[in-house]
């Protein structure tokens, strides 16, 4: 923890997170609210696969959820790139990637954690938000203002090429836009690396790199309503197709 001086408030080498045994990777946090942070990761403390784990610190960077942590996701296979944004009552909504199908591709899942560390939807390794055939892959999310989330990620679905697709859920992990996802952008060519912000409406504003001209790759954008409306162009809005290439909004 670093002070807004830039002092150090913690250990000069920073306090543990997690030290079990095998690997973790990945960390991402929020603040909890109260001066500490809610981590969450990917961990193969079992050396089988990443499974995925929480712990919440306190303003002095101590562990509220035991010592190494609390399990959020064990199914089997791997699950990984875990997502993290508040769920505005001291706790955590989290999402991730997950094989745990067992079909060899990439569906998207996620879990509600509560303030005291307790996992709060049904069934407790994560609800479904995709599992539409083919790989979804890059996870983004945000807040949705009411205690729920909106994700965007690029989907296989189509099988010839990545489309931008998104889903809303609310506090209850309930989906409330189609159910694997609203189509963002499906049109010919691949589309990549999406990133989403608040429109401060309960939707969002999502971006990503683009290359339907079957040439380069430009950049388009696309407004999503509170109720899972396109606001803008049918397959985004360019917001920079210049010559060369354009990556990475």
């Amino acid at each position: 923890k670093v002070s807004r001086y830039g002092e150090l408030q913690w250990t000069n080498s920073g306090k543990p997170v997690c030290v079990a045994t095998g690997h973790q990777y990945n960390p991402r946090l929020i603040s909890d609210g109260q001066g500490g942070a809610i981590v969450v990761w990917q961990d193969r403390r079992n050396n089988t696969d990443y499974n995925i784990y929480a712990q919440r610190l306190n303003y002095d960077g101590v562990p509220q959820w035991g010592v190494q942590g609390v399990v959020v996701c064990s199914s089997v296979y791997d699950q990984f790139n875990a997502q993290i944004v508040t769920d505005g009552t001291g706790g955590a909504i989290i999402a991730w990637h997950d094989y745990s199908a067992g079909n060899g591709f990439i569906d998207i899942y996620a879990q509600r954690i509560s303030s005291d560390g307790h996992i709060l939807w049904s069934p407790a390794n994560g609800v479904a938000i995709c599992n539409a055939v083919n790989n979804q892959t890059n996870l983004q999310m945000i807040p949705d203002g009411f205690n729920g989330a909106i994700l965007t990620w690029q989907d296989r679905r189509a099988s010839s090429r990545d489309d931008i697709y998104a889903q809303k859920i609310n506090s209850s992990g309930n989906k409330l836009w189609d159910i694997n996802g609203i189509p963002v952008s499906t049109i010919s060519g691949y589309k990549y690396f999406p990133q989403l912000a608040s429109d401060q409406a309960g939707g969002a504003i999502i971006t990503w790199q683009d290359n339907r001209n079957g040439t380069d790759y430009n950049i388009y954008a696309q407004s999503v309503s509170f109720e899972g409306d396109v606001n803008w162009d049918v397959n985004g809005t360019p917001v920079c197709t210049a010559g060369g290439q354009q990556y990475y909004p």
